[in-house]
């Protein structure tokens, strides 16, 4: 997945991935890509648990400007339980910043040991579930627990959501072990 963030005219990175995997309970490590970069100071690691209230944890160094195609990790050693949202926030040498990826993982089920990634999110035409395991999507629920009932295209774990109205769902799924699960998503 491609993200190309500008300010004005100015280009300022081209993201070609953001992704988390959790390694134990409370570690989680977070990977992003850039293609290309221009004035890119730093990134600033942010966690919330309500997707509104975000807390700095930590900043990587960018590279500048370059269009050379660079990594980044960054390990959240104190990630709480249940389901956190992680942004990053990109700002330029001249101190300019804006927010480029928001994504989620819900590891309120520990007992199924199963880890997903719900990305992007927020979205604002397709959401796409990912897991350590084959898991099944059911269905999607509204914040207040009622089933979405308008055609939603389904292919594999891709979910078109484009005719949802602004707000927070649940995709409920199926893991291996037949466990029904939620996890969350924010559609803008």
């Amino acid at each position: 997945m491609k993200t190309l963030i500008k300010i004005s005219a100015k280009v300022i990175l081209l993201i070609i991935g953001f992704t988390l995997q959790m390694q134990a309970n409370t570690v989680v490590d977070l990977e992003w890509k850039t293609k290309s970069e221009t004035s890119n100071d730093f990134f600033t690691v942010e966690r919330s648990m309500d997707g509104s209230n975000w807390e700095n944890i930590g900043t990587i160094d960018g590279n500048g400007t370059t269009s050379a195609e660079h990594s980044y990790t960054f390990t959240d050693e104190n990630a709480p339980e249940g389901i956190v949202y992680y942004s990053l926030k990109q700002t330029d040498f001249d101190g300019k910043s804006v927010n480029t990826k928001v994504i989620s993982i819900d590891d309120s089920q520990k007992s199924s040991v199963v880890t997903v990634v719900v990305y992007p999110n927020p979205t604002t035409s397709f959401v796409t579930l990912k897991s350590d395991e084959k898991v099944t999507v059911t269905g999607i629920l509204s914040n207040n627990a009622i089933q979405v009932t308008n055609s939603i295209y389904q292919n594999g774990n891709t979910l078109d959501v484009q005719n949802l109205e602004a707000g927070m769902y649940y995709i409920v799924y199926n893991s291996a072990n037949g466990q029904i699960h939620t996890t969350p998503f924010i559609k803008k």
